[in-house]
């Protein structure tokens, strides 16, 4: 009968062009709820996704302490994003001030 829509996207993005669009709003879609679960929602609000694109995701972070935390748990936040994800979309995360 009915298809969810996220299952037609996957299986479609490959066939158009716009297929690493898709994956940047998945990864961007995903980032806030993996930081709250990891850490919390103030978190959360002291670092925000500034772009993704070809695997690396940029992210804005408000000070140095929280971006030595960011960075101490990037393999950590990295292979959850990709695990919520279905797939390997994020392969590096780069944390800026």
């Amino acid at each position: 009968m009915f298809e969810p829509i996220a299952s037609i996207v996957k299986r479609r993005k490959k066939k158009f062009s716009f297929s690493q669009e898709i994956n940047a709003i998945g990864v961007l879609e995903v980032w806030d709820k993996v930081i709250e679960d990891i850490f919390n929602k103030d978190i959360k609000e002291k670092c925000k996704p500034l772009s993704f694109k070809q695997g690396v995701l940029k992210i804005k972070v408000e000070n140095s302490i929280l971006s030595q935390e960011l960075q101490l748990r990037r393999i950590d936040i990295k292979n959850i994003i990709n695990q919520r994800l279905d797939q390997v979309s994020v392969d590096k995360i780069i944390f800026q001030l």
